[in-house]
């Protein structure tokens, strides 16, 4: 069910492991080629990517979210395969529970350097100010309470900003975990390379989704969880334009 990426990209070869390429990213179309992929069983994968994401937040410190992910790519493999996904494909992801972990890890490391410093500058700018006016007002100053939802909706999206830049090096990791069986460093790293072949179109497709699943999630929560596999599915396709199967490589 998976088809030679339409962009006509070049080829870049990742040193001694796996070839990746250039691709035009199209955030819309690969939307549509992820329903066309599991129209035909799209509850289950509701079902696949709702359970997985929900068990995998479930336990401290990202301990099972790793093979989770894995799991949930492992039942797109086997759909663009053209196979009936079966729901318990999705714990075959504990195969590669350590190699996952590690990347989960990784993940933590990059978050607690970039969130760490937000949170600062957040209190800074924001919260602090606004205690001040607090306790001057309760002392009976009288002062004039700061702006604090003109400068919620200024950090609003530096926080958007920063989930793509910790997103960003980890795009492919899980991907290439579950189908090459890569070490977690050796896919995060690979990640980061493919990553920066395609920077720009890969942050327009994170923009683009996140501000789908911002807005369906706005409208009461269900159609967000709808989306669920539609954008799963499309981060998977995303992948498979840049590292194509071996056989489809020219």
């Amino acid at each position: 069910m998976s088809q030679n990426n339409p962009y006509a990209p070049a080829t870049v070869t990742s040193p001694g492991i796996v070839p990746f390429r250039q691709v035009k990213v199209r955030p819309i179309e690969l939307l549509k080629r992820s329903f066309e992929l599991i129209r035909e069983q799209y509850w289950l994968f509701l079902g696949i990517t709702v359970v997985g994401m929900i068990v995998g937040s479930a336990v401290p410190f990202a301990l099972i979210l790793g093979p989770m992910l894995v799991g949930i790519y492992l039942c797109y493999l086997a759909r663009e395969r053209g196979e009936q996904v079966e729901f318990s494909l999705l714990f075959k992801g504990f195969d590669q529970f350590k190699e996952s972990f590690i990347a989960c890890l990784m993940v933590l490391a990059v978050s607690m350097v970039v969130i760490i410093p937000m949170m600062i500058a957040m209190f800074a700018l924001v919260l602090a100010p606004t205690i001040a006016a607090a306790q001057q007002n309760a002392a009976g100053g009288g002062g004039a309470p700061p702006a604090f939802p003109v400068a919620f909706l200024v950090m609003y999206p530096v926080m958007l900003l920063a989930n793509i830049v910790i997103a960003i090096p980890f795009v492919f990791t899980f991907q290439l975990i579950a189908e090459r069986k890569l070490g977690g460093v050796d896919a995060v790293k690979l990640s980061f390379q493919a990553v920066l072949k395609n920077l720009a179109g890969v942050v327009w497709y994170m923009i683009v989704v996140m501000a789908i699943s911002l807005v369906l999630t706005m409208m009461c929560y269900v159609p967000g969880i709808l989306f669920f596999p539609i954008s799963f599915g499309s981060i998977f396709l995303l992948y498979r334009d840049v590292f194509p199967n071996t056989a489809n490589l020219s």
